[in-house]
């Protein structure tokens, strides 16, 4: 099987932007915002779309925020999209949602509370699958 590469990551800027209280930032409003305000503490959706169809049981999926120029523990946050996501106010998690067209994974995005007031647009998605063990 080839490796699981990622196509797309998006986070729907005017779909967050209501639970947030960021509708009135310009670049949400852009005629296509790419763009995504968030406020801490509180969830966001997103979905990744990859080259082949997504395996569960094997494929791996890891999302990193870096916020600033300059990354730090302090300002990044890294968390495997699972299932079965365990959700702490003081951890970032991922809990998967759905995989739709067998190659797409929408989620939701759990941060702490003492994270930055707001997520800049630095964000990755690394892949990987398990290897098989004799």
């Amino acid at each position: 099987m080839e490796p699981l590469q990622v196509d797309v990551v998006h986070f729907y800027p005017r779909e967050n932007a209501q639970p947030h209280n960021t509708v009135k930032f310009e670049v949400v409003n852009d005629e296509n915002p790419t763009t995504t305000i968030v406020r801490r503490g509180q969830p966001f959706s997103g979905v990744v779309r990859f080259n082949r169809p997504y395996d569960e049981a094997n494929d791996i999926v890891q999302l990193v925020f870096s916020i600033g120029d300059k990354p730090s523990m302090e300002t990044m946050g890294k968390m495997f999209i699972r299932r079965d996501a365990v959700t702490d106010k003081h951890t970032w998690s991922a809990s998967l949602l759905d995989v739709q067209e067998e190659n797409t994974l929408s989620f939701k995005i759990y941060f702490y509370v003492s994270s930055s007031a707001f997520l800049s647009s630095h964000c990755w998605a690394q892949a990987s699958s398990h290897t098989e063990k004799d």
